[in-house]
C-alpha cells in the first residue's frame, strides 16, 4: 500500500512541478508581452503629441500668413495688405518651434511625409520672407514714394505653390497621427 500512495504522491508532486514551470513560463511570457505594449503606447504616445504638436505649430503660422498671401499673390501679383512686425517675429519663433518639432517628427513619418512636411517648413519661410518684404516694401513707399519703392521689389520667392504645400505637409501630419488610432479602432 505504501508504494501505491508513494507512487501516487510522487506523481502528485512531479505534476505540481511540470503544471509550476509551465505556470511560470506563461507568466513569463504574459509579462514580456505586456512589457512591450507598455514600451509600443508610450512610443505611440509621444509620436502623437510630437506630431499634434508640429501640425498646431503649422496650422498656427499658416493661420497667422494665409491673410497676406491672396489669390492675386499666388497668380505672381502683389499681397493684398501688410503683415505687421509683431507677426512676423510671432512667425518666426514658430518656425523655430516647427524646425525643432520637425526633426523630432522625423523618427515616424515615412520619406513620402517627411519630403512633404520639408517642402511645407520651405514654402512657409519663403511666405514670411515676401510678407515681411512686402510689409518693408509698403513702409518704404510711405516713406520715399512708390517710383523708389517699386524698383527694390524683388519677385524671386514663388509661392503659387504655398496653400498646397502647406496643406500636403499638414495632411501627411494628419495621416500619419491617425494611424495608429485607427488601428487601435479597427479590429484585427
Amino acid at each position: 500500500m505504501l508504494p501505491t500512495s508513494l507512487a501516487a504522491a510522487g506523481g502528485a508532486f512531479a505534476g505540481s512541478i511540470v503544471t509550476g514551470i509551465i505556470s511560470y513560463y506563461n507568466n513569463r511570457v504574459q509579462q514580456r508581452r505586456q512589457d512591450t505594449r507598455e514600451r509600443a503606447g508610450f512610443y505611440i504616445q509621444r509620436k502623437v503629441e510630437i506630431l499634434t504638436e508640429l501640425h498646431e505649430k503649422l496650422s498656427e503660422c499658416h493661420a497667422i500668413l494665409s491673410p497676406y498671401i491672396s489669390h492675386k499673390k499666388i497668380e505672381n501679383k502683389r499681397f493684398d495688405i501688410s503683415i505687421t512686425e509683431e507677426q512676423i517675429r510671432e512667425v518666426n519663433n514658430l518656425t523655430k518651434e516647427l524646425r525643432k518639432l520637425a526633426i523630432k517628427s522625423q523618427l515616424y513619418l515615412t520619406e513620402e511625409e517627411k519630403t512633404a512636411v520639408q517642402v511645407g517648413l520651405m514654402t512657409l519661410n519663403y511666405a514670411i520672407a515676401e510678407a515681411d518684404e512686402e510689409r518693408q516694401f509698403e513702409q518704404k513707399h510711405l516713406q520715399q514714394g512708390a517710383q523708389e519703392a517699386v524698383e527694390q521689389i524683388d519677385d524671386d520667392v514663388e509661392l503659387s505653390n504655398y496653400y498646397e504645400n502647406i496643406y500636403t505637409a499638414l495632411n501627411a501630419i494628419k495621416s500619419e497621427v491617425n494611424e495608429p488610432i485607427e488601428a487601435v479602432r479597427q479590429p484585427k
